[in-house]
């Protein structure tokens, strides 16, 4: 049985890791400025704001929720914690690439990553639907 204490630990270190997840968009976002405009660079880059719009929401709930008392045991709050691990990976891995070589980046890895992001990994989807069962949950508690 999780205590409040290590509820309001967990959502917290939930939403910091989905500051971070921004931050590094940001941080994206800057050097992709950097090379000339592809059509999978504009799909991604909107991905990645979108992504960054849904993080910034799912952070307010967060903060709402443990301001609200609530406990960390729903599925939902699992699904987020998951789907934000997975996404931190996934976009440091995009920054990695990205300092590495723009070149490289345009050529080789923008089009599979974006492929990646809309058709396997789905983080705004998954994190708005979360988002949603979990505030619909603390609303009926």
């Amino acid at each position: 049985m999780e205590t409040a204490d290590s509820a309001v630990e967990n959502i917290m270190t939930t939403a910091n890791h989905l500051a971070d997840v921004i931050s590094k968009i940001g941080e994206i976002t800057i050097l992709l400025a950097q090379k000339r405009v592809t059509l999978e660079e504009k799909m991604l880059r909107r991905y990645l704001h979108e992504l960054a719009k849904t993080s910034a929401q799912t952070i307010a709930l967060l903060h709402q929720l443990t301001n609200d008392g609530a406990k960390g045991n729903s599925d939902s709050f699992d699904e987020i914690a998951c789907v934000t691990a997975e996404a931190r990976t996934a976009i440091e891995e995009l920054l990695k690439v990205a300092k590495y070589n723009l070149n490289f980046l345009e050529q080789y890895y923008e089009y599979d990553f974006y492929n990646k992001l809309v058709n396997d990994y789905k983080f705004v989807e998954r994190l708005e639907t979360a988002s949603l069962r979990l505030h619909q949950i603390t609303q009926s508690d």
